[in-house]
């Protein structure tokens, strides 16, 4: 293989974190089957063992009637011998009264063999009486008699003085028959006679071979004594979907990781030709110095090459960003078809979700690595306005409030710095980044260990959030690698799951909004990871300095009042919006901090105008712009764009989409009054809806 065609270490380390991350989610898929597996042989031989102790009760009851005959009375002995005649079967050979109030047990009463009453006992026979006699309870035991193996079961009777014994003749080398589809019938069983499953002790089985080491062993309780239950499935016990789950899980894993192992190559061949084409094309112009005109003409090609292979990426992300959903969207959209089976029982629904987690993983780490690749590319879009540090602090605080609690890790706030400052980012981003390091925290914490978060000032320009956990902190030679995509440092000691690649994303998106993303780490005491962010005026102090006195209200009065919907995520945003509206009489402001409940509201409400963000948590401002327009019942409704992306390209997008007009943040308060104004007035001479007469 040439070294052109050979795959690149980052595409190799992509494959094989996918493989591990496959091969880990199938493990514990097969884990959670195996674990359904014995539970079902659990419940099975609980079952069984509610059989056996009828039986045991059946035998205990005979036992406690004869024990209960008036022996002080004339003729007991027959009396005796008459209750316990019918008892008696080809197995049932012996069945006794015996006196242990003496030195030595003797026979009171007998039928089958060794009948004769007066009769002392001795050997096993006299230490078994003796031995329910001191229990007060019923004891059994197992013993070898010549070449047959026998059962004696011995009760007292209430006075203590008289023990009931009974033997019975068994053969335990026979196992016992059994039906399939009975309690019997699923398992292999084996009872001993004892503590411990010792051969000696063997009172019955259900197949050939007792079950061997690996089998579900559990007391059963025989009067005073315990006796041991051992039991083995004989087939497998849970349903055969159960059992392709892990393979499921393998494949659609493999397949996923080849893609993205795929895509990574490709991405990094084509920023090698295009490192490549430039460092050609600067040769070619270091080359043509002498010549001036040809300098400018090579400077143009170099340039609109450059340009070209820009493209050309942009063009091929999103082409593999599609490429690498549509199999995903099957993965996920079928386990999410087989969740909402009602053929599935609770066990299958929980191997289905293991697969619907797994991909959902897998698509995490496509994001981001497509984020990323867009980062490098240029082609990263952001939306940096004025955010409130505590509010988005407390958003992603309540999002990983639930994980902290699974984990038992406290999540603590220090209020000693309070975040009531406004810093210049992306509002999603720095969720996200926050997000990244708060499960970090949790994640890598030590057991009963804490994560601590607040914020602090660093200077007049900058603050930063710091998020400290009590882990076991990270050696300073390891430092330098913490931030490098796909390097978890010591993940294979480490069972928390992950792609190495959170952390690299997190700094790249601080850097790219004007930030900064450090750490600083003590081995055996924990880590502190630092978002540092660029400080802004909020957009209301803003508009008081720069608009202490803002036109006086119009309108108003008993005519009409018009509603206007506003789509927006950022508080600090929607209260200068409602700030300003305020100064506008006769107007209702409906808000909407995302974008489908946005699209609802202004079919509900048909507003004389709509307001819309273009960066929204669910859909991006662009989409909502399309169903508004798409829709007969909302077509004709005028909406005014308030974005902090002020590329022309975005502005004539968005005119061209149908929007009425494009305003840039930081908002111009008088200009965003004058539209008002236009479009209301408009909407009060043609008597559209939207309009209540209040």
């Amino acid at each position: 293989m040439s070294r052109g065609n050979r795959p690149t270490t980052t595409a190799l380390v992509v494959l094989l974190v996918g493989s591990a991350i496959t091969i880990a989610t199938a493990l514990m898929v097969r884990a959670e089957v195996r674990s359904q597996q014995r539970d079902e042989l659990e419940q099975t031989t609980g079952e069984a063992q509610l059989l056996l102790l009828a039986v045991i009760t059946e035998s205990r009851s005979s036992l406690n009637v004869l024990a209960n005959l008036p022996v002080a009375e004339p003729g007991v002995t027959d009396v005796f011998t008459a209750t316990a005649q019918p008892l008696l079967t080809p197995t049932q050979r012996w069945i006794a009264l015996v006196d242990t109030a003496g030195p030595a047990p003797v026979v009171l009463a007998a039928v089958g063999e060794d009948a004769a009453a007066g009769t002392p006992l001795t050997d096993a026979r006299a230490t078994l009486a003796e031995r329910a006699a001191a229990a007060g309870d019923l004891v059994a035991e197992v013993r070898r008699d010549g070449g047959s193996t026998r059962l004696a079961f011995a009760m007292p009777a209430p006075d203590g003085d008289r023990v009931v014994v009974r033997e019975s003749v068994i053969d335990p080398t026979l196992p016992v028959a059994t039906i399939r589809g009975e309690v019997y019938g699923d398992i292999d069983l084996a009872l001993y006679a004892g503590a411990d499953a010792s051969p000696e002790l063997l009172v019955l089985k259900t197949a050939e071979r007792v079950p061997g080491s690996g089998a579900y062993t559990t007391p059963l309780p025989v009067g005073a004594d315990t006796w041991t239950v051992t039991s083995a499935p004989r087939d497998s016990l849970v349903g055969s979907f159960s059992q392709w789950a892990p393979w499921l899980t393998m494949i659609s894993g493999v397949v996923v990781t080849v893609l993205v192992a795929g895509i990574v190559e490709t991405l990094i061949r084509r920023r090698r030709y295009a490192e490549q084409l430039v460092e050609a094309r600067t040769e070619q112009l270091e080359a043509s110095l002498r010549d001036a005109a040809r300098l400018e003409a090579e400077a143009r090609d170099a340039g609109a090459a450059a340009v070209a292979a820009n493209r050309s990426k942009s063009d091929f992300l999103s082409r593999m960003s599609h490429e690498l959903r549509t199999p995903l969207n099957a993965v996920i959209g079928f386990a999410q078809i087989l969740e909402i089976d009602d053929g599935l029982d609770p066990r299958q629904r929980q191997s289905v979700e293991q697969i619907r987690k797994g991909g959902a993983h897998l698509l995490d780490l496509v994001n981001e690595v497509l984020d990323i690749a867009r980062i490098e590319a240029g082609t990263f879009v952001l939306s940096p306005e004025p955010v409130l540090a505590s509010e988005v602090l407390g958003e992603a605080l309540d999002l990983m409030r639930p994980i902290a609690r699974d984990h038992r890790i406290p999540l603590r706030v220090d209020d000693a710095n309070p975040c009531h400052v406004y810093v210049l980012a992306d509002r999603q981003r720095v969720k996200q980044i926050l997000l990244n390091l708060l499960s970090n925290a949790i994640k890598y914490n030590r057991v009963a260990g804490t994560v601590t978060i607040g914020c602090r000032m660093l200077d007049a320009t900058r603050m930063q959030f710091e998020v400290t956990d009590t882990g076991p902190g990270i050696p300073p030679e390891q430092l330098d690698r913490l931030f490098q995509p796909f390097d978890r440092l010591d993940a294979q000691h480490s069972e928390v799951e992950g792609t190495g690649i959170g952390l690299a994303l997190s700094r790249r998106l601080a850097e790219v909004m004007g930030g900064a993303l450090d750490v600083l780490s003590s081995p055996g005491r924990g880590s502190t990871f630092s978002l540092a962010l660029p400080l802004v005026e909020g957009p209301v102090e803003r508009l008081l300095r720069l608009e202490p006195q803002l036109p006086g209200q119009r309108g108003g009065g008993d005519g009409p009042t018009r509603t206007i919907v506003y789509i927006e995520d950022n508080l600090p945003n929607l209260r200068l919006v409602e700030r300003v509206i305020e100064h506008r009489g006769g107007v209702e402001l409906v808000a909407a901090m995302q974008g489908r409940l946005g699209v609802d509201l202004v079919r509900r409400h048909q507003p004389a105008a709509v307001l819309l963000d273009l960066h929204l948590p669910d859909l991006s401002g662009e989409l909502v712009l399309r169903e508004l327009r798409d829709d007969p019942r909302t077509a004709s409704i005028p909406v005014v764009i308030l974005s902090a992306d002020a590329t022309v390209g975005q502005n004539q997008r968005m005119l061209a989409a149908g929007a009425h007009s494009f305003l840039t943040k930081p908002l111009d308060v008088r200009r965003l009054l004058a539209i008002l104004d236009e479009l209301i007035s408009a909407a009060d001479d043609s008597g559209s809806a939207g309009a209540s007469t209040r």
